[in-house]
């Protein structure tokens, strides 16, 4: 499993450290927070190698802060060399409560 992304090189994939590569994708988990409805939402973006883990690592957040009604939404991303890059929702789903409890 991997950490929450934190000193990456701009404009390439935020799962790994050492990763080069540019993002393909962007996973986003939004929800609500079963104690106090707060809305959460947690973007990465990633290379093809890394988006299974980025999705597993979002979602095993999701479920060990036990937010409620997660929505995980993955984007196919074309990366721009200047500006923010343009992104195609093609996957987005409901996480269902923690298999294990």
């Amino acid at each position: 499993m991997i950490a929450w992304p934190s000193h990456t090189r701009p404009g390439s994939c935020q799962a790994e450290t050492g990763c080069i590569h540019p993002p393909c994708f962007r996973a986003r988990l939004e929800a609500g927070a079963d104690s106090g409805g707060e809305l959460f939402c947690e973007q990465w973006e990633s290379c093809a190698d890394h988006l299974g883990d980025v999705v597993q690592a979002l979602a095993a957040w999701a479920w060990d802060n036990r937010l409620a009604s997660a929505r995980l939404t993955v984007f196919a991303v074309d990366p721009a060399p200047h500006g923010d890059p343009q992104a195609l929702a093609f996957s987005s789903i409901l996480l269902p409560t923690r298999p294990d409890g």
